[in-house]
């Protein structure tokens, strides 16, 4: 009995000429550079006074909304909705991600000060 079973030699040329190509690729890189870009911005938001990183994150939480809605429509049109993307449960830290990122940004207070915002992460963790 074999205990791992290799992926035919199609397949694996498959997932090498999709991992490779220039697009997949770009958007990966793209994705971790902008996520290292919010981290910073959470971190100088909340270590500082002023809200200048405000306009930053309404921007990267936009584009992970989007990134999340363009996934979400095009399961729904595959009709595999229910099961793959709620299945996955990276798909409901990255909307929890953008809701937190969004409710962060628009606050005009310090954002753990106020009760919605605790109560708005509260049900998003």
């Amino acid at each position: 009995m074999e205990a791992f079973n290799p992926p035919s030699s199609s397949m694996t040329e498959y997932l090498n000429s999709r991992t490779s190509e220039a697009i997949p690729t770009m958007m990966m890189m793209l994705d971790l550079a902008l996520m290292v870009l919010l981290v910073f911005a959470f971190y100088s938001y909340s270590s500082a006074n002023e809200t200048s990183n405000r306009p930053l994150m309404l921007v990267l939480c936009t584009y992970f909304g989007v990134k999340e809605i363009m996934q979400i429509t095009r399961y729904f049109k595959a009709g595999s909705l229910r099961s793959l993307w709620f299945s996955d449960i990276k798909n409901i830290l990255d909307v929890c991600l953008v809701v937190v990122t969004f409710l962060w940004s628009i606050d005009d207070n310090r954002p753990f000060d106020s009760e919605w915002y605790k109560a708005a992460v509260a049900f998003t963790i």
